[in-house]
């Protein structure tokens, strides 16, 4: 019985995360009527620079956890600008689709290709508040 109510909670906590990517995915559509297939490492990017601010990664902490979400929300509205004249506005103005798919691929890549660099490909423990 244990092992069930484990699966079941296990499997409700996974459903959660489904549907939260799944609403940013919805989102994204629902206002621009575009998908934007960087947004995932968009968020990774977001969530990696806060890990440096307040992780013990790149010698840190450097700040306290809860300076470090308006931060990171601040670097996220500077990245969500960045994207949009370096990346949807020129997609946009071809009237391609094809144009904007290939542009948020790229993003996919530059993002990941940062982070990679930046903090390698190992599994990060976040720390808790």
């Amino acid at each position: 019985m244990d092992i069930l109510l484990q699966l079941l909670m296990s499997g409700i906590a996974l459903g959660m995360i489904y549907a939260v990517i799944a609403f940013g995915y919805q989102s994204t559509f629902a206002t621009s009527g575009t998908l934007n297939f960087g947004q995932g490492e968009a968020l990774m990017l977001g969530a990696m620079v806060g890990l440096s601010f307040s992780g013990d990664i790149l010698g840190g902490p450097y700040v306290n956890y809860w300076l470090m979400v308006p931060l990171v929300l601040l670097f996220g509205a500077m990245q969500g600008v960045v994207v949009e004249f370096v990346g949807v506005r020129p997609a946009i103005k071809t009237k391609s689709e094809f144009g904007w798919i290939m542009s948020t691929i790229a993003l996919v890549i530059i993002f990941r290709n940062t982070a990679e660099n930046l903090w390698g490909r190992d599994d990060l423990p976040f720390p808790s508040p």
